[in-house]
């Protein structure tokens, strides 16, 4: 400051004197103001030339030579731009890289712009699609890829598993889309090659169904052979003990088998949204409860349900989501069990079936999920099962387009929610909701 100030006292100084002899010469302390303007005139021309500097790109060596508050100001400029212009290289040396990074990755990569026109794509974009950089940049993805499913998929991916379906160069190829939106109206979208994983599984499925296939008639035979010696009357009581423990597990066995073959069977199949069959909720789930065997289960199984519900889908299906869940809730409580069928306010159709058993800890809530996962107590308690109901239900909601969710509150019950999309609700006609018990 001190410094700026010695450069420009000269200049102030002058004025200052030659205002204060003007006025004192002509006697009018107005005419006194006549220097001033010199000076806004001289610091005027500085400022132009420290703007022209300015507009023809700040260069270091056609700077103007100012030792004042002007050249103060053109230093500044001058750090900022030096700081400025590290940064961009900075910036320009990370892009590189990045760019480098992700052209060698083995997922095709592609970014697009608002109307899904390709800004860039990397290498594995022209093996995988045949879309090749720089040649196709501009071009609109759906001129490239005729495939309307994957485009809808690609501008609406919120809350939708990535999508699959065969390579336009090679249909021997699955390729998997997965579209993440960024910026303003983009779409990073990363496409990778699943043929392999595709076959792996393809293999399980088919081993397991074989399997399961050919399990079936020995253990149905076995536990034929089973029940003729347990009816034979000169059996021991020990021997007639260690025949019904062996049919006891040649039933799980079976019931095992069943529940294997439904996820294989579910595991190949597909539905799209205009096919199935017109359903009465509350009519199937009725059969279902009138089907138990025991009096006393049914005695605690209440239903509330809108009996104008209809629903489209495939019925056996169905079925097996309401099955599986009242088998477990029936199975892990003692007390009422709970199943309500209503229309949320967006129009999807939810199933509920609560319990007041003892809940499920937060950290199991994922694990019941997984296949052949049974719960911590399920052996201090001695309740069997496979540990693929909640899978089915599961895989048959997915295919249905429906979402399961768990809640539960440690030893004040559970309760399972199946969340079937708006297209799948054909209701009858608008009437208030109706309880029915059982």
């Amino acid at each position: 400051m001190k410094q700026l100030l010695r450069h420009e006292a000269p200049a102030l100084a002058i004025t200052l004197v030659s205002a204060i002899l003007v006025a004192l010469g002509t006697g009018n302390w107005l005419f006194g103001l006549a220097p001033f303007p010199f000076l806004v005139w001289w610091l005027y021309l500085r400022l132009l030339r420290l703007e022209r500097w300015i507009e023809d790109g700040m260069k270091a060596s056609e700077a103007p030579h100012d030792e004042g508050l002007i050249g103060e100001i053109l230093r500044q400029l001058q750090r900022r731009e030096r700081g400025s212009a590290k940064r961009k290289k900075r910036i320009d040396r990370l892009l590189r890289r990045i760019n480098s990074q992700i052209a060698a990755l083995p997922d095709a990569t592609l970014i697009l712009g608002p109307k899904l026109e390709i800004e860039w794509s990397n290498a594995p974009a022209q093996q995988l699609l045949g879309i090749r950089y720089p040649a196709d940049r501009g071009q609109a993805l759906g001129n490239l890829l005729r495939n309307e499913k994957l485009i809808r998929y690609i501008k609406h991916p919120q809350g939708r598993k990535p999508f699959e379906c065969p390579s336009p160069l090679d249909p021997q190829l699955q390729l998997r889309f997965r579209a993440v939106p960024f910026g303003k109206g983009q779409r990073l979208l990363i496409v990778r090659n699943i043929s392999e994983q595709k076959q792996m599984e393809q293999a399980l499925k088919q081993f397991v169904a074989h399997a399961s296939h050919e399990l079936k008639t020995p253990l149905t035979t076995i536990r034929g052979y089973l029940e003729m010696i347990e009816d034979e009357p000169q059996l021991s009581p020990t021997g007639r003990q260690a025949v019904q423990v062996a049919g006891e597990q040649a039933g799980r066995m079976e019931a095992l088998i069943r529940d294997l073959l439904q996820l294989s069977r579910l595991d190949s199949r597909s539905l799209d949204p205009d096919q199935g069959e017109v359903l009465d909720p509350v009519a199937l789930t009725r059969e279902l409860l009138g089907s138990l065997p025991d009096p006393e289960l049914r005695q605690r199984v209440h239903i509330e349900a809108d009996p104008d519900l209809q629903l489209r889908g495939l019925q056996l299906e169905i079925e097996s989501i309401v099955q599986n869940l009242l088998d477990n809730a029936l199975k892990y409580s003692d007390g009422e069990v709970g199943i309500r069928w209503h229309e949320e306010a967006e129009g999807e159709i939810l199933l509920e079936v609560s319990d007041q058993g003892p809940g499920i800890d937060a950290d199991e809530l994922e694990a019941i999920r997984r296949h052949y996962y049974r719960g911590k107590d399920t052996t201090a308690r001695q309740i069997q099962g496979s540990g693929l109901g909640l899978a089915i239900v599961e895989q048959a909601a997915r295919l249905h387009g429906a979402k399961l969710e768990i809640e539960s509150d440690p030893d004040r019950g559970s309760c399972f929610r199946v969340r079937f999309p708006a297209w799948r609700n054909l209701r009858k006609k608008e009437k208030p909701q109706k309880i029915l018990r059982l």
